[in-house]
């Protein structure tokens, strides 16, 4: 993240100061769009994935067809995020990796401890 985009998030942290954190599901969709203001280069793609029993994510990949696949859990401490919010960090790993990024919609606290 540059650093010109960690400014809205600065902002946020200081003008949230001293008052109570707003409820999980208003601070989840706030996440969600700023991360999906992120691009993908241009050349990735992405595919939802679902690997039974209801659990689904995204493979992204900016790698030629046939890469190695890595499974990453993305951030959020296990309270915020989704495949799709951190698709353009498994896209810069994917191109670092030279490897295809599965990223599972992993359950989330406090609603699943």
């Amino acid at each position: 993240m540059s650093l010109e985009q960690l400014e809205p998030l600065r902002a946020a942290f200081r003008a949230r100061r001293g008052k109570p954190a707003p409820p999980i599901a208003e601070r989840r969709a706030g996440f969600e769009a700023q991360m999906a203001a992120l691009p993908l280069p241009a050349d990735c793609r992405t595919e939802p994935l679902e690997f039974g029993a209801g659990l689904r994510g995204l493979m992204v990949s900016c790698a030629p067809e046939g890469a190695p696949l890595l499974v990453w859990l993305h951030g959020g401490a296990f309270v915020l995020g989704s495949s799709a919010s951190y698709a353009s960090f498994a896209a810069r790993l994917s191109v670092a990796s030279g490897a295809a990024v599965v990223v599972p919609d992993y359950r989330r606290a406090p609603e699943h401890r």
